[in-house]
């Protein structure tokens, strides 16, 4: 046994305490990692609800350390260009894998946050229909009122440049497969005297499920 008793384990106050002592996977610890930098300090935890759900290597690497995605995809709206990239195009179950997008809005233009006056569109991004693929929630950068005169009205934009991480998730028993991922990402913005009309992008990646490390291994 690698960590004979759980001694390691329950030196670093990991131990799983909702398993029943005597039983045949008692002295397992609780499922997570802990990110170490190059000085051996560790600079974060994370511990997940079940062993076989973890983020992909490049995931933490992007995360934590500040490593670009590989797989990127730019887009352009009339007043912006950003990117979203992902940590992977090939995911297995339970894996989770970073997304990150960027933003970068031309000088003088301002994009929605929440909330906004009635009849206007705040920047939301959704993933469209996956059955097995989910996006966690999204935690935009604060944001600072701003009103424009010619309208008499007040709005929360968000900086001129920032960057939007979250995860996705594969199920733990998906459907293999080719697929799509769909970014749909919902804007509008103004400028010191007008708001322009909405904005939707769609932002697509080729997306492959595996059930099995060995039928990557085949091709």
């Amino acid at each position: 046994m690698a960590d004979s008793s759980s001694r390691i384990i329950r030196e670093f106050g990991i131990l799983n305490e909702n398993i029943e002592p005597g039983s045949k996977a008692y002295g397992i610890p609780h499922p997570g990692l802990y990110v170490i930098d190059e000085n051996l300090i560790v600079i974060e935890k994370q511990f997940q609800a079940a062993y076989d759900e973890r983020p992909s290597g490049e995931s933490i690497l992007a995360v934590h350390f500040d490593k670009s995605l590989p797989h990127q995809k730019q887009f352009k709206l009339p007043y912006l260009k950003g990117s979203v990239a992902i940590a992977d195009t090939t995911s297995y179950p339970s894996q989770m894998h970073a997304v990150q997008i960027k933003f970068q809005l031309d000088p003088g233009i301002h994009v929605y946050g929440h909330p906004v006056p009635q009849g206007y569109v705040p920047l939301t991004i959704t993933l469209q229909t996956l059955a097995d693929v989910s996006m966690d929630s999204i935690e935009v950068p604060p944001t600072r009122s701003y009103h424009i005169e010619s309208l008499d009205e007040t709005f929360n934009v968000l900086p001129a440049e920032f960057t939007l991480q979250t995860y996705l998730r594969t199920v733990k028993k998906p459907q293999a497969g080719d697929f799509e991922l769909i970014f749909k990402i919902e804007m509008q913005a103004c400028d010191n005297r007008v708001c322009f009309p909405p904005e939707e992008k769609m932002v697509r990646f080729p997306f492959h499920i595996s059930r099995a490390l060995k039928e990557q291994t085949r091709k």
